[in-house]
């Protein structure tokens, strides 16, 4: 792995850009969760950790709000209005999957 981002197109390193304000925050959200204990900080800090490293475009916003979807708090949210975990994991599995095709079709665009 090391030794394909060594060898990688200089190309490559120059598109590959992260976005400081997110990492800013990510690392906001990331001590916060440390010294309040909060869980749902951290994961929040995580997503936005990742989406920080996609280069700023509607994909981005796109992963941001597919995130939500894995995060505990979603699951926790759903068991107290009463849905279902098979339905909460079948929701889980729906959004990635719509996340995923909507990501790689704008891949293939750009192409």
């Amino acid at each position: 792995m090391l030794r394909m981002l060594k060898n990688a197109p200089k190309e490559v390193w120059k598109t590959f850009r992260c976005s400081d304000s997110l990492c800013a925050i990510a690392i906001l959200l990331s001590l916060a969760s440390s010294i309040l204990e909060l869980n749902a900080l951290a994961y929040a800090g995580l997503a936005l950790a990742f989406s920080s490293i996609i280069p700023a475009s509607k994909a981005r916003w796109v992963w941001i709000a597919a995130s939500c979807s894995w995060m505990p708090a979603s699951g926790w949210t759903a068991s107290q209005l009463g849905i279902s975990a098979s339905v909460v994991g079948a929701a889980r599995v729906c959004i990635a999957l719509a996340c995923a095709v909507s990501l790689s079709g704008k891949q293939k665009n750009a192409s």
